[in-house]
């Protein structure tokens, strides 16, 4: 299946990545977003809004949500 994604750079350690269906409002609750760390010594961790990977999330409240 084909995405909408977004990416969002926040400093030099962390990124924002969202999917949603073709067309969909960033401030609609139909996405699913990871935030990616990336550490000084090279590992990087991703881990998925509010714990899960569904499509029940809003872009524009990406930094609000907590991550697991």
């Amino acid at each position: 299946m084909v995405y909408s994604k977004r990416i969002d750079f926040v400093g030099e350690d962390v990124i924002y990545r969202g999917e949603a269906t073709v067309g969909s409002s960033e401030s609609s609750a139909v996405w699913r977003i990871r935030k990616i760390l990336l550490a000084a010594d090279s590992d990087v961790t991703e881990t998925w809004a509010g714990g899960t990977a569904a499509f029940d999330k809003t872009w524009t409240n990406r930094a609000t949500y907590t991550y697991s």
